[in-house]
């Protein structure tokens, strides 16, 4: 059995992307620039889009674009029990 898709991807900007962010009533584009780490979270949607962490706030951007304007970082989270 294959393991599923993880949850949560973590990116490095290489260039700048357009992400929305929600208001209450209407959604604002925005760019997100290169340097930024963007935290892809969930599964993306019919529509392309995915929510990401982006500087401490969820917006949503096309996974498309993430992947284009972005490295994956592979990070590997551990702990020590005391």
């Amino acid at each position: 059995m294959s393991d599923p898709a993880p949850r949560f991807r973590l990116y490095r900007l290489i260039s700048p992307l357009v992400a929305v962010r929600r208001g209450t009533s209407q959604n604002e584009l925005f760019t997100v620039h290169a340097g930024t780490n963007v935290l892809a979270a969930g599964e993306v949607r019919q529509s392309g889009f995915i929510d990401a962490l982006v500087d401490g706030e969820f917006v949503c951007l096309f996974m498309r674009d993430l992947e284009n304007c972005g490295e994956r970082v592979d990070a590997h989270a551990s702990s020590t029990w005391a």
